[in-house]
């Protein structure tokens, strides 16, 4: 059934009037002056400013991070040209490519450049070790080519260098930054290793906040720029002077800032809110600054054909079997399992749905959704069918019947005198014999008596007996749905997940 799915298509990212939607994963140049981001996998630069962006690679495969040299020389960034994600180089403007890595593992993120023991090098997480304990580490590889080594020997990821990279900030905790209300021993905080002093006394904790705080960089000396969402449970930018004492730079509610970068020299940071890149100064007092980009289009790519059916995640048969609920690509899609129509997107929204419900009667579709920000609970059902938009055409196109106009009566002609009636002769009755004068005559229009009659007033009882009407269950709608109608059933601060609708319809466990 699921293969009649696979027809059906997904939305690409979509280029309006040039305007580059959706940029991702910024890296300032060294001085601030430019941006290198993520669109469509492939990698574009574009002066802070904003404007026209220049291609720097076109491949069919994805490009993601990328980080710029600190004397702006060349551009180090991920891709999986090669099967799997590895680091390469080229220059500023794309040229001069080279592979730096050839590691056979399922991810790994760039987290930036600088100086290290081993020489320049690139410095990135990655799975490449075998530990019994889950979690990436930091791992540095010289620019000229080498075998990874790690940053330093705890668990934890973002590691960027200071100076001469005797000294790196990190991050510990594996808390997802959407958890926003989790406040365990998962959580994230900003840590330094000192290379330069006795190793019991190298590591050393900056922030101590409950909830998350990561992605630090260096802007001088003790100081840095970070990611929390320790105010307004929303993800903003802060600083931390040298004294310990924490700014809070950007005021964003309700969108958290992702992709923060920040330039060598510590004058400018950017980052991405939403659907949109911003970039702030960091000297002091400023307001983030909105970068409008442009590119060619590139109508080639504007839709991609997705086999729905074998990237699903959740399947849900509805309980009179008549339909068929998958969640694939973060979304919820519906299939009529006796229908040749291809499957119908019930949310097409950025956020993620999963644990699909149905209730007992097939007629609403229960989920949980991130789309407010937290999980909660949402229902679906359906709003239009093939059948409604059909009637509702033939209702709008069928043509008015204009009535006829009434044609004149003929005019009636005067009536006739009538003629005198002249008088009939009596004839006699028939069934009795003229030679009997004494039978007694019977009248003419009398008949025999119908002994099989039933009496004028007595109706059939049986006729009149109502039979009691059979409740009908309500047709399944699904298979046939065009437009759903989404509402929230429960939004609040909590988590709300995993919704069980009981078998008489009533109740909802969560």
């Amino acid at each position: 059934m699921l293969s009649a799915i696979a027809a059906s298509y997904a939305l690409a990212a979509i280029v309006i009037s040039g305007t580059v939607d959706l940029p991702r994963l910024p890296s300032l140049s060294p001085d601030g002056s430019q941006i290198t981001f993520a669109w469509r996998g492939d990698l574009w630069k574009v002066p802070t400013q904003g404007g026209a962006a220049t291609r720097l690679t076109s491949h069919s495969a994805d490009e993601a991070e990328s980080a710029w040299l600190p004397d702006g020389s060349g551009i180090v960034f991920t891709s999986d040209r090669e099967g799997g994600p590895n680091l390469w180089f080229m220059q500023p403007d794309g040229s001069g490519l080279r592979q730096l890595t050839t590691l056979d593992v399922p991810s790994m993120r760039l987290t930036g450049i600088g100086e290290s023991p081993v020489g320049r090098a690139a410095y990135f997480d990655a799975y490449l070790e075998g530990d019994l304990y889950r979690s990436p580490r930091s791992y540095m590889v010289p620019l000229t080519g080498g075998e990874p080594r790690r940053v330093h020997d705890a668990f934890g990821t973002n590691a960027r260098p200071f100076a001469d990279g005797s000294i790196v900030v990190f991050e510990r905790g594996g808390s997802e930054w959407s958890r926003r209300h989790y406040r365990g021993p998962d959580s994230r905080d900003v840590w330094t290793f000192n290379r330069a002093v006795d190793p019991a006394k190298a590591y050393t904790r900056l922030t101590d906040w409950a909830g998350n705080d990561g992605h630090a960089f260096w802007t001088a000396p003790a100081t840095i720029v970070f990611l929390s969402d320790r105010k307004d449970d929303t993800v903003n930018l802060f600083r931390r002077s040298p004294n310990g004492a924490v700014e809070q730079l950007t005021h964003f509610k309700g969108e958290d800032i992702k992709d923060l970068t920040v330039s060598a020299d510590g004058s400018k940071a950017a980052f991405t809110v939403w659907d949109r890149l911003y970039t702030l100064d960091l000297s002091g007092g400023a307001q983030p600054r909105i970068v409008a980009v442009t590119a060619t289009e590139d109508a080639g790519d504007l839709f991609e054909q997705k086999p729905v059916a074998s990237l699903a995640t959740e399947a849900a048969l509805s309980p009179d079997g008549k339909a068929m609920a998958v969640i694939a690509f973060g979304d919820v899609w519906v299939k009529g399992t006796d229908s040749k129509v291809p499957a119908r997107r019930v949310t097409d929204w950025p956020s993620r749905e999963k644990d699909i419900a149905w209730s007992a009667d097939s007629q609403t579709l229960y989920f949980t959704s991130d789309h407010s920000g937290t999980e909660d609970l949402w229902q679906a059902t359906v709003n239009k069918t093939r059948d409604d938009v059909k009637k509702s055409f033939e209702a709008a196109t069928k043509p008015i019947e204009q009535p006829k106009p009434a044609e004149p009566a003929p005019a009636e002609p005067a009536p006739a005198e009538p003629a005198p009636a002249e008088p009939k002769p009596v004839e006699p009755n028939a069934s009795v014999p003229a030679s009997d004068p004494a039978q007694p005559a019977v009248p003419a229009n009398a008949t025999a008596p119908n002994d099989d009659a039933k009496p004028a007033d007595k109706k059939d009882e049986k006729k009149d007996e109502k039979k009691p009407e059979e409740k009908k269950d309500e047709p399944n709608r699904w298979p046939d749905a065009v437009s759903f109608e989404v509402t929230a059933l429960l939004q609040d601060p909590a988590q709300d997940r995993q919704a069980v609708p009981s078998p008489d319809g009533t109740r909802l466990l969560f």
